[in-house]
């Protein structure tokens, strides 16, 4: 993420985990930053973090941990 921030990635695409930890160095540099879920419920969870999209995959997201879809 440190490269990414470093190098003035314009967009990165984030998945699996919470994207919190890394939203403050994406946001200082200005990269664009969409968070890949596959649940209604990580979607909403996604957007009050403030990512700046949500790509909802649902659970056949080629190897997406999705076993919980509530």
């Amino acid at each position: 993420v440190e490269v990414i921030a470093d190098e003035r990635v314009p967009f990165v695409e984030t998945a699996g985990r919470n994207p919190q930890l890394h939203m403050p160095l994406l946001r200082q540099a200005g990269v664009r930053h969409m968070h890949k879920v596959p649940t209604l419920r990580h979607a909403l969870s996604a957007q009050k973090l403030g990512v700046d999209a949500v790509c909802l995959v649902g659970a056949e997201a080629g190897g997406h941990p999705a076993a919980d879809l509530v």
